[in-house]
C-alpha cells in the first residue's frame, strides 16, 4: 500500500510540474521587443543627478541614476514613456522614447 501512495504522490507531483512549466511558458509576461535604454539625468544647475529615479509610465518597472548620473533600464517597448524624478525639484519629467536607446535629460527647475 505504500507503494501506491508513493507512486501517485510522484505522478501528482510531475503533473504540477509539468503544467506549471506550462503556463510559465504560454502565459509569461516576457516580451521579446525589450531593449535596454541607457541614459545620463542632470539636476536644473546641470550637474550630475544622483539617485535620480527612472519608471516606465503605467508599471513598476524602474530604476535609479548611480554617482555620475547614469542609468540603464530594460524597458518592455520602444515607445515606452520614462518617468524621471529626483529630489532636486518638485517636478517630475515625462521622456517618451520614440525609439531611442540613449537619453540625456535636464530636470526642471522646481516650483
Amino acid at each position: 500500500m505504500n507503494r501506491f501512495i508513493v507512486k501517485k504522490f510522484l505522478i501528482v507531483i510531475l503533473f504540477g510540474i509539468t503544467f506549471f512549466g506550462f503556463q510559465r511558458i504560454g502565459y509569461s509576461q516576457e516580451s521579446s521587443t525589450e531593449f535596454l535604454v541607457t541614459g545620463k539625468v542632470n539636476d536644473p544647475q546641470g550637474k550630475k543627478a544622483i539617485g535620480a529615479a527612472i519608471l516606465v509610465k503605467g508599471t513598476t518597472i524602474g530604476t535609479t541614476t548611480d554617482t555620475t548620473g547614469f542609468f540603464i533600464l530594460k524597458v518592455p517597448s520602444d515607445q515606452a514613456v520614462l518617468v524621471i524624478s529626483h529630489y532636486s525639484t518638485s517636478k517630475s519629467m515625462e521622456v517618451p522614447l520614440n525609439g531611442s536607446k540613449k537619453i540625456v535629460v535636464r530636470l526642471g527647475e522646481g516650483t
